[in-house]
């Protein structure tokens, strides 16, 4: 788990200092080890040097990093040592003949069998890394060695041997990666942040990109909010063509042909027999790890067959005063029926305050409320862990949230959506939602119900101006396959709610106090696994999450097992409501982006005045945020 960057200038050379910007943008990820690599489109060779947060050995072995150089290629790393903490796991590595150069971000759960595979090929190796595995792999197989990771990575290859660039990023993008075309240059980093450093790239806001962020929770199409950045698609790679100057696109593994399994008759057990499998192989790790643990099914099942693997294991808890997010009761009930060594942080509205800022900026977009992943990292980070197990992608894969029951109903009504436009609106809630259910008329409709932030006639009211905002490319391409409804939002939800969405806050999260996330429920063998059991055990009429229900009563408590479905959330509307200093905090920002002028003043005191209305908190939260990431990212 690390952080990469690079640069890339086919008709003159780069500017090393910037690399070196780069790169110290991204320390949070990487405070272990620093280091660079350096090379000529038509140099056959590939240069090391140190970088002054360099461990001793590596400032030893090579040259300190020169601002008068003449290469056109330039990559950067920060190193969080996990697998092989010794020197011999530095970054950027080379091939023995220092004819391909990686650096690699993410962990591959099965570097071990691929080493042996390699070892009985005739390789040998240094290290007892992960990322010297992925460099061998790719000397031996080429590029369609990623078919054969298993695990989260985002991965910048340089081959001299053909003079070839790769970045790639794993199946569900776990693990982020942005890049920049501009002109004659390749700009490319695990964050945006260190992107912005190039004093050459026009810093401007995306205005597509952050109204589909409103919208969606995420910019669509891998669209940022900032002009001429983009994010490297899940489950692709881009090809550099060096001499020629081409670049092309491939997407190896895509969550469509999912599609293309077989209902067969895969039963729970192997499903059950599969998560221990691959709970076994994402506690490996050379340094201290620990159990994201709420209380509820998901987290607990991890916990408690991770448990099995691991005596020691030990478990976070977040403890809030409000009654409908804490879930302290539960959680402290399983980690004692698990005897787990248990860590608790208990947070009130005023702890917040201290390290708001930095975390709100840290985000380099929009979001709908105060992220408690941050709060969580750090309090795990200043226990000394680097490793966390999360239960992310449950509720994705094994149909967790409520639209997974409520979609009968919409089926059902749907029937009647010639009566939308005719029962006049009405102030009751029940007809509300009838009303929003009849206006759906596809199943993508219906699905950005539950995950819409801004409505659309929202934003043309705060923008002053007719838009016409596209359905992202992604849902259209899910809404022509002739599978179920049922299939469809849950396909829907790993491409947006885990790829575009919660990986990538989860990854700036942790990141951001140098802690490792581990999800074991996105494994792609498990997904593949759960596509091809029969939809009547993965989706039930008046039960969420059967399947993992089925595995999880073997393990937790029968009050976890009850336990209502609760986020991984903070109180955000009640704290704005009644702590007097993040109501201020609030109102400062606010009155800073009115200065702007770039949105409908009005539109903003309106949403202000009716702050005490939780559906109003989230645009206020993202306007907040877009304030903080221009003042961040584009005033300076």
């Amino acid at each position: 788990m690390c952080g990469i960057c690079g640069i890339l200038q086919f008709n003159k050379a780069i500017q090393t200092h910037e690399l070196q910007l780069m790169t110290h943008a991204l320390q949070h990820r990487g405070p272990d080890d620093a280091g660079y690599v350096l090379s000529n489109i038509h140099q056959p060779s590939i240069d090391s040097f140190h970088d002054e947060d360099s461990v001793a050995e590596v400032k030893t072995a090579y040259p300190s990093l020169s601002h008068n150089s003449q290469y056109q290629i330039g990559m950067g790393f920060r190193r969080l040592a996990i697998f092989d903490t010794s020197v011999l796991g530095h970054q950027p590595m080379l091939n023995h003949d220092r004819s391909i150069a990686i650096t690699f971000n993410g962990a591959i759960y099965n570097f071990e069998e691929l080493r042996s595979e390699l070892q009985q090929a005739g390789y040998s190796f240094k290290s007892k890394s992960d990322t010297e595995v992925v460099l061998t792999a790719y000397q031996h197989w080429g590029i369609n060695c990623i078919q054969k990771l298993n695990g989260m990575f985002a991965i910048a290859l340089l081959d001299k041997r053909d003079n070839t660039l790769y970045l790639i990023r794993d199946r569900f993008g776990i693990k982020p990666l942005y890049y920049s075309q501009h002109k004659d240059a390749l700009y490319w980093s695990s964050e945006i942040k260190a992107i912005l450093k190039v004093s050459s790239l026009e810093k401007q806001l995306d205005a597509n990109g952050l109204y589909t962020n409103y919208i969606w929770q995420q910019s669509a199409d891998n669209a940022t909010c900032f002009k001429h950045i983009k994010a490297l698609a899940p489950g692709t790679y881009i090809k550099i063509d060096l001499a020629a100057q081409q670049t092309t696109t491939h997407t190896y593994w895509d969550t469509l042909q999912l599609t293309h399994l077989k209902r067969t008759n895969t039963s729970i057990a192997q499903i059950e027999e599969l998560l221990h499998q691959i709970v076994k192989k994402q506690l490996k790790a050379d340094v201290p790890i620990i159990s994201m643990l709420s209380g509820g099914i998901d987290s607990t099942t991890l916990s408690a067959i991770a448990k099995k693997y691991k005596p020691d294991l030990a478990s976070y808890t977040l403890a809030l005063n409000e009654q409908h997010y804490n879930e302290l009761p539960q959680a402290n009930a399983i980690a004692s029926h698990l005897k787990l060594q248990a860590h608790i942080q208990e947070l009130h509205a005023d702890d917040l305050l201290s390290d708001l800022d930095a975390s709100l900026t840290h985000f380099e977009a929009p979001y709908t409320s105060i992220e408690p992943v941050v709060l969580a990292a750090k309090f795990m980070h200043d226990k000394q862990f680097k490793v966390v197990i999360n239960g992310i992608g449950a509720d994705e894969l094994f149909g967790g949230y409520q639209y997974y029951q409520r979609i009968y109903q919409w089926e059902k009504l749907h029937r009647f959506s010639w009566m939308a436009n005719v029962i006049p609106p009405l102030p009751f809630q029940k007809t509300k939602t009838l009303q929003q259910f009849w206006k759906a008329q596809t199943v993508s409709q219906f699905y950005g119900l539950f995950h819409e932030g801004m409505q659309l006639t929202e934003l043309q009211q705060l923008v002053s101006h007719p838009l016409s905002i596209p359905t992202p490319k992604q849902y259209e391409a899910i809404e022509q396959l002739p599978i179920s409804n049922l299939e469809k939002i849950s396909l829907l939800d790993l491409q947006h709610n885990v790829g575009n969405h919660h990986v990538v806050r989860e990854d700036l999260s942790y990141m951001k106090h140098s802690m490792e996330a581990r999800y074991p429920y996105l494994d792609h063998e498990l997904v593949a696994a759960v596509f091809q059991l029969k939809t009547a055990l993965v989706y039930q009429k008046n039960t969420n999450k059967p399947v993992l229900r089925a595995i999880a009563q073997k393990y937790i408590l029968a009050a976890n097992m009850q336990m209502p479905k609760k986020g991984f959330e903070l109180p955000t509307a009640q704290w704005l409501s009644n702590n007097k200093s993040i109501e201020n905090y609030a109102f400062e920002a606010l009155t800073q982006l009115k200065k702007r002028g770039i949105f409908n003043n009005k539109t903003i005191d309106l949403w202000w005045q009716q702050r005490n209305q939780s559906a109003v908190v989230s645009k206020i939260w993202q306007l907040i945020s877009t304030e903080k990431m221009i003042a961040t990212y584009l005033d300076a």
